[in-house]
């Protein structure tokens, strides 16, 4: 397995492992009202997202973006150019699901909560960089 390949299966099994643990404890601290309105909760939920966004990024690290490591071929850079087309439809999915959940739970009100783009924006990002991970693992996969 290319060091690459191990860093991005690493880097999406514990960003799935990370994405478990934020929905479990969103769930328990009691959903989107208590999310919202605790300080505490939103605060600690927020850091343990940013935790899960560094992991995810250092899974495939910049030196290895850049192509400026000797453990890196032609191969793998060519993996890492394809890796975003998997990224944009995961984050287009992503969002499509959002706007269409959103938009029929509140069809009635006419608006959304406020709480609900800062938690689409977050799921977001964390679909982006776990599947930017799943991107290089299926561009070996195809290779």
């Amino acid at each position: 397995m290319a060091p690459l390949q191990k860093r991005a299966l690493v880097s999406l099994i514990v960003g799935i492992i990370w994405t478990v643990i934020l929905v479990i404890l969103f769930i328990s601290q009691g959903g989107v009202e208590a999310f919202w309105n605790d300080d505490a909760t939103r605060i600690l939920i927020t850091f343990l997202y940013l935790g899960l966004l560094m992991t995810a990024l250092y899974g495939i690290s910049w030196k290895t973006r850049n192509g400026r490591t000797e453990d890196v071929d032609e191969r793998d850079l060519a993996i890492l150019r394809r890796a975003p087309q998997v990224q944009l439809i995961v984050v287009m999915l992503t969002l499509a699901g959002w706007v269409i959940g959103l938009s029929e739970t509140y069809h009635e009100q006419g608006c959304i909560p406020i709480a609900w783009p800062y938690l689409m924006m977050m799921s977001t990002l964390v679909a982006s960089t776990l599947a930017q991970a799943l991107g290089v693992l299926i561009g070996y996969r195809r290779s």
